[in-house]
């Protein structure tokens, strides 16, 4: 999966802007920051929820177009959403 480029707006505010971000198959990342620093929007562009406002996703070096969290998993693209609720000890 590779992304080049990514911006994503909404109305006046810019959640991303010229993101680059690139993994191979098997891989696991975390991504850490800041609140507000764009990590749920990239996650939500990559499982299809947003649609970038621009750069290009490509999958095995064809452009693809992610509509939804369904073309996503059929894409083989799998999304851990961060839920703390699923740690019963964590505060």
């Amino acid at each position: 999966l590779e992304l080049r480029g990514i911006a994503k707006r909404f109305g006046a505010s810019r959640a991303l802007s010229g993101v680059d971000f690139s993994l191979q198959a098997g891989e696991i990342h975390a991504l850490c920051g800041e609140n507000g620093a764009g990590k749920s929007t990239l996650m939500n562009i990559i499982d299809g929820i947003h649609q970038p406002d621009e750069g290009t996703i490509a999958l095995h070096g064809d452009t693809v177009v992610i509509d939804g969290p369904a073309h996503a998993m059929r894409l083989g693209i799998g999304l851990v959403h961060q839920e703390i609720a699923l740690c019963a000890d964590a505060t």
